[in-house]
């Protein structure tokens, strides 16, 4: 396997990202995609965004899926522990961007964001893409890919 140092490199998609690049919502989420396969970048999507997207959207989750660089990165218990910590504050930036309670969707979107965190810090400060940028606010040394 090709360690971090050697060039494994990627991105990781949020929840949000997901639900832009399948309802094809700008031509620059589609070239994030051609341009991750050209290169052999991967974008590793969390495993609790890829169970949410299977659940409402199931055909388009198997495109998505089936596009050769997409990998689902798993939750770990340590890495859950890790991820619970910081929804609250994702839930609390959330609540500054639109003021009223969270909802359902919005806590699904809070913990696959919390998660792709958690996984763009195990490999070394990868790029989050997101629609969602308000979420990691205060979140230290995450690095987004916003898409517009």
């Amino acid at each position: 396997m090709t360690s971090e140092a050697e060039g494994l490199t990627g991105h990781v998609l949020d929840l949000d990202a997901v639900h832009h690049l399948l309802d094809l919502k700008s031509n620059y989420g589609r070239e994030i995609v051609r341009q991750s396969v050209l290169r052999n970048t991967t974008l590793l999507l969390p495993a609790t965004a890829a169970q949410c997207v299977a659940g409402f959207r199931p055909h388009q989750a198997e495109a998505l899926l089936s596009v050769p660089v997409v990998t689902i990165g798993s939750l770990a218990a340590t890495d859950a522990t890790h991820a619970a910590r910081l929804g609250p504050k994702m839930a609390a930036n959330l609540e500054r961007h639109a003021p009223g309670p969270v909802t359902g969707t919005e806590l699904v979107a809070i913990l696959a964001a919390a998660h792709a965190v958690v996984l763009a810090e195990a490999r070394g400060g990868w790029r989050i893409i997101t629609s969602a940028p308000h979420l990691y606010d205060d979140i230290p040394d995450v690095r987004l890919e916003i898409l517009p």
